[in-house]
């Protein structure tokens, strides 16, 4: 017995190290939302509390003292050595030695019911349910409202350049400040009007937006106009973007995480060993990318295995005849590939293998747009659009 338990043993370990997303010893909670302070990770989750790893996010500690038992914590933001949490009935807590210890910080807020949070030049910003935003400028001692200009309305998500300040409310879209949340202008020139965002993430004055159901937008232009940058995405909610360097990681319900390296004009899974494909929340930490799923607790990965996705720039030799279509087309690529066609929300309604130069497709059960053809060879991926008339 005592063999056989160690030939078991010997297995689990090496899978471990060979799988692509590893899974921490964080494997039963469901996280929802990723923070860091120097060699400290801190996780909230639904309905646990607080966990702080030191080591890589590989071991977890509950760092829940003076927090409500069975806490859900929304969003954690951390400005200097402060540490805040938004809790759903609890309101706002804050730590100063590393989640040892929380103390409530309350003061000035009309709900306990807390979405999200973020630090702009000390000012620590919170969304609440219902109620707006409110700013502190004092680390939490006290809050003020600060809705001139937004509706007094869910707030679900919030984020920063330094300089803007973005806000996604439930009813009225995306919003913007650009004095410390004095004031706040709609930036949604370009986002359909029911779309509420769950998610931001900013690289300058880039800005991408994921929705709750119509994949990412981006901004070049610091949210004064928005694009749909949606393809190679198979599922439209994205509750978490992260960033590191051009690329950019999108967390999605449904189909687990994407990568993009061209400023979301094609989207890529990087979902090899990963457990759950339902990701509430990711974030790039050190040399290591992590994300939070729904049932089975964080899995991390290394970004030099994610850095091999490749993308194929140059284009010819592929093509598409006739383009534009009506019934049929036919693909020329030299070599073997996977072939995906993507319609423009990003979903994938026919995939194929070529075993030849030339493939014919049949379109004509197609509804009539523009779709894109994803090719996937030895080489990398390139992609080409075509339409259907």
């Amino acid at each position: 017995m005592k063999i056989l338990l160690l030939f078991i043993s010997f297995i689990i370990v090496s899978n471990f190290a060979n799988a692509q997303w590893q899974q921490t010893s964080l494997d039963t909670v469901q996280v929802t939302c990723i923070a860091s302070y120097g060699t400290n990770i801190f996780v909230g989750t639904d309905g646990d509390g607080v966990f702080l790893s030191t080591n890589d996010g590989l071991n977890w500690t509950a760092v829940n003292g003076g927090l409500p038992a069975n806490a859900n914590v929304n969003s954690i933001a951390i400005n200097g050595t402060s540490i805040f949490a938004a809790t759903w009935g609890g309101g706002i807590f804050i730590s100063t030695n590393n989640g040892a210890l929380w103390t409530a910080a309350n003061s000035g807020l009309p709900t306990n019911y807390i979405w999200s949070l973020t630090v702009c030049n000390t000012n620590i910003i919170a969304g609440t349910n219902n109620c707006g935003i409110f700013i502190s400028n004092n680390n939490g001692i006290n809050w003020n409202s600060a809705n001139n200009g937004i509706p007094i309305s869910t707030i679900y998500t919030l984020a920063n350049n330094d300089t803007i300040i973005f806000a996604a409310t439930d009813t009225s879209g995306i919003y913007s400040s650009s004095d410390n949340g004095l004031n706040w202008i709609s930036s949604n020139t370009g986002i359909p009007s029911y779309n509420t965002a769950s998610s931001f993430a900013i690289n300058g004055t880039n800005i991408y937006a994921g929705t709750a159901g119509d994949g990412v937008f981006a901004s070049t232009n610091n949210g004064n106009n928005w694009v749909l940058s949606n393809d190679g995405l198979t599922n439209g909610h994205i509750p978490s973007l992260a960033l590191h360097g051009n690329n950019i990681y999108a967390a999605t319900i449904g189909a687990g995480v994407f990568l993009s390296t061209n400023n979301g004009v094609i989207w890529t899974d990087i979902n090899t060993g990963l457990m759950s494909y339902d990701i509430y929340s990711i974030a790039v930490i050190g040399s290591y990318i992590y994300a939070g799923t729904y049932d089975f607790g964080l899995q991390r990965r290394p970004l030099s295995e994610v850095n091999e996705v490749n993308e194929i720039h140059d284009n010819n030799n592929f093509s598409i005849f006739p383009n534009p279509a009506t019934n049929n087309i036919t693909l020329s690529i030299l070599q073997k590939s996977t072939i995906q066609i993507l319609n423009i929300q990003g979903q994938i309604i026919n995939k194929t293998q070529t075993k030849q130069n030339k493939t014919d497709i049949d379109i004509s059960d197609f509804s009539s747009g523009v779709y894109v053809i994803r090719a996937q060879t030895d080489r990398g991926i390139t992609t080409k659009k075509f339409l259907k008339e």
